[in-house]
């Protein structure tokens, strides 16, 4: 189901919205994404999404995965939960400061390995680069703090 942007404003409005994140790693790195999109626009965050309405759960991170790194998971087994979190923004999906934003966060971690191989095709309408981040030596302004906070869960 789909919502016109008006109709979906009201829904932030008045509710949390339930997310995933995937932090995806590779030794000791996390996968970021700079997102292009508000809320945390021009920061670094972790791939992640909205989960739809009546969508389970593993529908959806195959979906989130799929549409945020354009990779495919080989096991569902290779998921590991690491919690639940809330994020709350002062703007919204609109870029604007007339509604604040809340998200319910359902963190899982996995590693890359257990990605198949890049869509040849894969572009991104959420993060305008990607960047693999140390997290022994976290030193970037421009990572964001909901980002930062999974930090201690990974390492």
């Amino acid at each position: 189901m789909y919502l016109t942007d008006s109709e979906f404003a009201e829904v932030i409005k008045k509710t949390p919205m339930i997310a995933i994140d995937l932090c995806i790693t590779n030794a000791k790195s996390i996968l970021l994404g700079k997102r292009l999109n508000p809320p945390a626009q021009n920061f670094y965050f972790v791939p992640g999404g909205r989960i739809r309405k009546s969508e389970t759960i593993n529908n959806a991170l195959d979906r989130i995965i799929y549409a945020e790194t354009g990779r495919k998971i080989k096991e569902m087994s290779s998921i590991e939960f690491i919690g639940i979190y809330e994020h709350f923004y002062k703007d919204n999906f609109q870029g604007n400061y007339d509604f604040d934003s809340h998200y319910i966060v359902i963190a899982y971690k996995l590693e890359i390995k257990s990605l198949t191989d890049v869509d040849e095709n894969f572009k991104s309408d959420q993060h305008s680069e990607y960047i693999w981040f140390n997290l022994t030596n976290p030193q970037n302004n421009n990572v964001h703090k909901n980002t930062i906070a999974y930090f201690s869960k990974l390492i």
